[in-house]
């Protein structure tokens, strides 16, 4: 924020300041800040798993104990994770002077009069079509990537690590 506003005071270009000053007018939002925060604590509930595949030692017993881990925290921050969200996104807002729409206001789906407003309110957006969907795509990819053929496959194959002289075969 404090970058932008330093483009659109200083930049000698009329079309640098008006990005920046665009993407400064971006950023001051809910929605962005909103967003901003779903992604910090979605992309945190995945990086232990991340990084534990990335290491050249695996101990694979271990990347599917995360893998489950993982599974089970999406599905915990879809069923729980709303409320606590909503409340951290607002009270930034609110310290940083960013407006807070009223989450009972209704809302048009992209691309469709304001006339014409579908009656989906800004709950449902933010809840559904945002904090949902995203956490869904995750589980569904998740799902794909570490399926249960694959899984399984994966803690036989455990099976034949030579530590502590095959124990677990």
């Amino acid at each position: 924020v404090d970058v932008m506003g330093i483009v659109v005071v200083d930049a000698w270009e009329h079309t640098c300041q008006g990005g920046a000053r665009g993407l400064l007018k971006n950023m001051e939002c809910f929605e962005f800040v909103f967003i901003m925060l779903f992604l910090i604590n979605l992309l945190s509930n995945t990086n232990h798993l991340s990084q534990a595949l990335q290491r050249k030692n695996q101990n694979i017993v271990e990347a599917m104990r995360l893998v489950l881990d993982v599974k089970e925290s999406l599905q915990d921050m879809r069923d729980n994770g709303w409320e606590s969200l909503f409340y951290q996104a607002k009270n930034f807002c609110e310290t940083h002077d960013i407006d807070v729409p009223s989450m009972n206001d209704l809302v048009g789906t992209m691309g469709q009069s304001v006339r014409t407003k579908n009656k989906a309110t800004q709950l449902h957006y933010y809840k559904v079509s945002i904090f949902n969907v995203a956490i869904d795509a995750t589980i569904t990819e998740s799902n794909h990537q570490f399926n249960e053929v694959s899984t399984g496959l994966l803690d036989c194959m455990s099976c034949l690590n030579p530590a502590n002289n095959f124990s677990m075969f």
